[in-house]
């Protein structure tokens, strides 16, 4: 009977043992897989996780309309490609800006534009073209300073606002709290166009004139594309 019941715990055992090993084996070649789908190759290294980056900075440039420089400062995730702009006459900062750094004529660092990192796709100082148009003393930006899409960064797919400031960097001001698709300087660089986002749609074609002395917004009427 003991002779029996041993033989069939072996038996059991013959079986279990080699599902028990077959289950391990296939849980740590799933974690592999996983793992390599999780490396990301970058700049001549492996990244482990996508939410790892790299800052760069970039070579101090002349701010125009002054004899300052500033400096930008650039955060790469590793599921971002490095595509640098930056010679875009609409665009005078590259991509996967995070901060920018202002110098003075002599290169001593002034301060930075955000105080914690942020992303900024877009910094835009007019030039003069025509002796009537005003010398500008502002800088304006699409800025994002939180993670507005809640995937536990802030980059270029978060929502961005439109802000100014001063030449060196001080007195930064969000000009309006409305979701913008795009700005333009007008009338002889004393004012901003904007043209507000109402939607995916965007149906409701609607526009607002930012006057830079007075800081107010003028409204529009709205027009309806889809009609």
């Amino acid at each position: 009977m003991n002779n029996k019941f041993i033989r069939i715990l072996i038996i059991i055992n013959g079986i279990l043992i080699p599902i028990f090993i077959g289950f391990l084996l296939v849980s740590f070649i799933i974690s592999e897989i996983k793992s390599m789908n999780e490396t990301v190759w970058a700049d001549g290294k492996y990244l482990q996780q996508v939410n790892e980056f790299e800052v760069k900075y970039d070579s101090p440039k002349n701010l125009p309309n002054s004899e300052n420089y500033y400096v930008a400062i650039r955060k790469i995730y590793a599921d971002q490609y490095d595509l640098y702009t930056g010679d875009d006459l609409l665009n005078q900062i590259p991509s996967n800006t995070s901060n920018i750094i202002f110098l003075d004529k002599d290169f001593n660092v002034k301060g930075k534009i955000l105080q914690n990192e942020g992303s900024i796709v877009n910094m835009y100082i007019p030039k003069m073209e025509t002796a009537e148009e005003i010398m500008v003393g502002h800088i304006s930006y699409f800025i994002a300073d939180s993670d507005t899409n809640s995937d536990g960064r802030i980059d270029q797919n978060d929502q961005h606002y439109v802000y100014l400031s001063d030449l060196n960097g001080e007195n930064l001001k969000q000009i309006t709290d409305r979701k913008v698709r795009q700005y333009k300087w007008i009338n002889d660089n004393s004012q901003i166009l904007l043209t507000f986002k109402n939607g995916e749609a965007d149906t409701n074609l609607e526009f607002g004139v930012y006057d830079v002395k007075t800081g107010e917004i003028k409204q529009t009427k709205n027009l309806n594309t889809a009609e």
